[in-house]
């Protein structure tokens, strides 16, 4: 699994790629304006980007989330709470999307927005699974 996490200081906004390397199948989460750092990850290695979750529907920041599931055919993945004029796919509370060796478990986490999710990444090795949360996992 490689999961990284892209900073964009100015405007407080946090993004992440996780990819399964196995299968190639990569989702962001929260994309930044500028999507080249996420096509060139993923060009380079030969993977694919399957899935672009947005946390919540940010009114303070500009998220690419359209742009990005046009561009390269996502699924465009938010919270079950999310009222948007925009056709997504929703994640209720526990829900688990497997992708190769890795899962993400998404947790309904209202605060910030009525509708915000986290998302955790969960990578298996054999019969243990080693959970990491997308906040804190660079630390």
């Amino acid at each position: 699994m490689l999961l990284t996490q892209g900073d964009l200081g100015c405007l407080v906004h946090a993004s992440y790629l996780a990819a399964d390397e196995a299968t190639g199948t990569t989702v962001v989460v929260d994309p930044q304006r500028d999507m080249t750092q996420y096509l060139y990850d993923t060009t380079q290695h030969g993977w694919h980007i399957d899935y672009v979750f947005l946390t919540h529907l940010h009114a303070d920041i500009l998220a690419r989330h359209i742009e990005l599931q046009n561009r390269v055919g996502a699924t465009l993945c938010l919270g079950a709470q999310t009222q948007a004029e925009f056709a997504f796919t929703p994640f209720a509370h526990g829900e688990p999307l497997p992708f190769g060796h890795v899962w993400l478990k998404l947790l309904e986490t209202p605060g910030h927005t009525p509708e915000a999710i986290s998302v955790q990444v969960r990578q298996r090795r054999g019969d243990l699974d080693r959970e990491r949360n997308c906040r804190t996992c660079m630390e």
